[in-house]
């Protein structure tokens, strides 16, 4: 027990709370630092998931309307993801056409000037 000012005995109680606060922040300080490494080295990975579920996201309004229409479940899926990958696949230039291949494309090559 500890004493106070005035001589009288004073519960150690609000001293034992205060500690148990600070040792389960710091655990879950320690717990946010060691799974932010862990996100760090599996960047790659992370970003591919966060695109995935954000595409699922995007795209499952669309499928839900394809099953309201009595489609099956998998074939709204398919045709949801066929038409995706369809939209992001599709090349695309400035005038809408499609893009020359790379042996057409015209490369500027600067002559030099020999003196003699």
């Amino acid at each position: 027990m500890l004493l106070r000012s005035d001589g009288r005995a004073s519960s150690s109680r609000p001293l034992i709370h205060a500690a148990r606060t600070v040792a389960a922040v710091l655990v879950l300080a320690v717990a946010a630092y060691v799974t932010a490494r862990i996100l760090a080295s599996l960047a790659p990975m992370t970003m591919a998931i966060i695109a995935a579920l954000l595409l699922t996201a995007l795209i499952a309004p669309l499928t839900m309307r394809l099953k309201r229409w009595h489609l099956p479940a998998t074939v709204a899926a398919l045709t949801t993801v066929v038409g995706l990958l369809t939209l992001l696949a599709e090349p695309r230039t400035s005038s809408g056409g499609v893009p020359p291949p790379s042996s057409m494309i015209c490369r500027v090559r600067s002559s030099r000037v020999s003196t003699g």
